[in-house]
C-alpha cells in the first residue's frame, strides 16, 4: 500500500476519546459487539483474565472491568499511555505488540482491536499474542475490512493494510491459532463507506494533495446518533451469532488449543 502518513498523535487521541466518551455509534457499537462476542467464550463464574494490546485511551479497558475481567493494556504510545490513566485504568505498560512483557499463558483471553494493520510483521505480532494466552484460551481480532475500502484516510491513520477474510484466517493460522469465526462489523456502513471511497479515487485525480481531515469527526446529532446506536446494537447481535458477509471491520475469534505446548 501507500506510504503512510502520520497524524496528530496528540489531536487524534484526543478526538476518539472525545467520540467515545459522547458513545458515538461507532464506538458505542463495536465495544457492544465485543461483548456480545466475548461474552460467549466463557462459562459462568469463569475469570476473565485479559489483555488489551494497543488499548488506545483504555476505552475497552474499563467495559472489561465493568464485566468483572482482570484486565490489563500494553500501549507504546505515550498519549494514549496518559489517556488510559486519565480514564482510572492503573494496569497498563508501556510496550509493544511486537515484544509484549508478559510471561507465557499469563492471559485466558487476548484482544487486539485495530492493532495488527499497523503493524508491518503482522504474523510476528501475533505469535506473541499466542505465546502469552493460555491452553484453550481467545484470541479477539478486530481488523479494517476490504482491500476495496482503502483510502487516504487509511493511509492517514497509518494503516499498512486492509485485510480479506482469507488472509487474516490465513495469517492467524500462521501464528499458531486454531480458527473459530470470522465475521464483520456494521454492515450498514459498507455501501457508504464503499462510495466514498470510489469518489475520493475519482477527486484524488483531480487534487492529489487533498487529504481527509480525520480531526474534525462529530457525534451526529442526539436523536440520529441514538437511532444508529439502535441499528448498531442489532448488528452487534447477528455478528456475535453469524458471519455476517460485508462490513467495515472485520472480526476474527482464535483459539490456542488445549494441548498447545
Amino acid at each position: 500500500m501507500e506510504a503512510t502518513i502520520p497524524i496528530d498523535l496528540e489531536k487524534g487521541y484526543a478526538k476518539l476519546y472525545a467520540l467515545e466518551e459522547a458513545e458515538h455509534f461507532v464506538y458505542w457499537g463495536r465495544q457492544k459487539a465485543l461483548g456480545n462476542l466475548v461474552g460467549g467464550l466463557f462459562k459462568s463464574g469463569t475469570r476473565i483474565r485479559a489483555l488489551d494490546i494497543g488499548c488506545g485511551t483504555g476505552y475497552i479497558l474499563t467495559r472489561l472491568q465493568s464485566r468483572g475481567a482482570a484486565a490489563t493494556g500494553i500501549e507504546c504510545n505515550p498519549v494514549g499511555l496518559a489517556m488510559t490513566k486519565r480514564r482510572g485504568i492503573r494496569r497498563i505498560v508501556n510496550a509493544s505488540a511486537g515484544a509484549v512483557p508478559f510471561a507465557a499463558a499469563a492471559f485466558n483471553l487476548v484482544l487486539a482491536l485495530d492493532v495488527y494493520e499497523h503493524i508491518a510483521d503482522d504474523v510476528g505480532a501475533m505469535r506473541e499474542a499466542f505465546r502469552i494466552l493460555e491452553p484453550g484460551g481467545s484470541h479477539v481480532v478486530f481488523v479494517p475490512a476490504s482491500k476495496a475500502l482503502w483510502g487516504k484516510a487509511d493511509v492517514v491513520q497509518g494503516h499498512r493494510r486492509r485485510y480479506s477474510r482469507r488472509e487474516l484466517a490465513e495469517k492467524l493460522r500462521r501464528a499458531g491459532f486454531s480458527v473459530r469465526r470470522i465475521t464483520r462489523l456494521l454492515p450498514t456502513l459498507f455501501l457508504p463507506a464503499l462510495i466514498a471511497r470510489t469518489a475520493e479515487r475519482l477527486f484524488s485525480r483531480l487534487r492529489p494533495d487533498w487529504e481527509p481531515n480525520l480531526i474534525e469527526r462529530g457525534v451526529p446529532p442526539r436523536w440520529l446518533n441514538a437511532a444508529l446506536q439502535r441499528l448498531v446494537r442489532v448488528e452487534a447481535r447477528l455478528a456475535a451469532r453469524y458471519a455476517l458477509p460485508f462490513g467495515v471491520t472485520l472480526v476474527a475469534v482464535a483459539a490456542k488449543e488445549s494441548d498447545s505446548a
